[in-house]
C-alpha cells in the first residue's frame, strides 16, 4: 500500500470498518511509514478532542422544554395578532352595519320606537305604584298592540317607496 491509499482508509479504520484483509495491510504500512503513523495520530488526536468538546457541550436538562415553550410562545403570539385582526374587522363591521341602518329610514322607525319604549317603561314604572297589577298588565299589553301595529303601518308605508324605487 502506498501513503495515499492509507490516508484514504484511516479513518475507516478507526471507525473499525475495514475488512480484514485492508485492515492487515494498513497496519502492515503503518509499521514501516512514520507519516502514516503520524497522520493517524492526529487523526485519533482530533477524534479525542471532539469527543470530549461533545461530552463539556451537552444541551442543559430543559434545552428541549425551553423550545417547546419558545415555539408556543410564538404560536400565541400569532394567535393573538390573529385574533386581534378579526376582532377589529368585526368591530368595524359593526359599525359601518349600525351606522347605515341608523341613517337609513328603518334606523329612523328604530330610534323613533326606541324612544316611545323607553317613555312607556319609565311611566309603567311610576304607575305600578298607583295602579293595581291587573291594571298594569291591560297597559302592557294595549302598549304592545299599539307598537306591533306602528310597525305593520311604517312597514306598509314604506312597501309603496320601496316599489317605486326598484320600477
Amino acid at each position: 500500500m502506498n501513503c495515499e491509499s492509507v490516508e484514504d482508509l484511516l479513518s475507516a479504520y478507526m471507525d473499525d470498518e475495514l475488512s480484514t484483509n485492508d485492515c492487515h495491510s494498513l497496519e502492515e504500512h503503518l509499521k514501516t511509514c512514520s507519516h502514516c503513523q503520524n497522520v493517524l495520530y492526529e487523526l485519533q488526536e482530533t477524534s479525542r478532542m471532539v469527543k470530549v468538546a461533545w461530552a463539556e457541550e451537552q444541551p442543559r436538562a430543559d434545552f428541549e422544554q425551553r423550545i417547546i415553550q419558545t415555539v408556543q410562545a410564538s404560536q400565541q403570539r400569532t394567535q393573538v395578532r390573529r385574533l386581534s385582526i378579526l376582532y377589529l374587522l368585526s368591530a368595524l363591521f359593526g359599525v359601518i352595519t349600525l351606522t347605515s341602518v341608523l341613517v337609513s329610514p328603518l334606523g329612523i322607525f328604530l330610534r323613533a320606537l326606541t324612544r316611545l319604549a323607553i317613555v312607556i317603561a319609565r311611566g309603567l314604572i311610576s304607575m305600578s305604584t298607583s295602579v293595581g297589577l291587573l291594571a298594569l298588565a291591560g297597559i302592557v299589553i294595549s302598549c304592545i298592540a299599539l307598537a306591533g301595529l306602528s310597525i305593520v303601518g311604517i312597514s306598509r308605508m314604506l312597501r309603496p317607496a320601496q316599489s317605486e324605487v326598484v320600477v
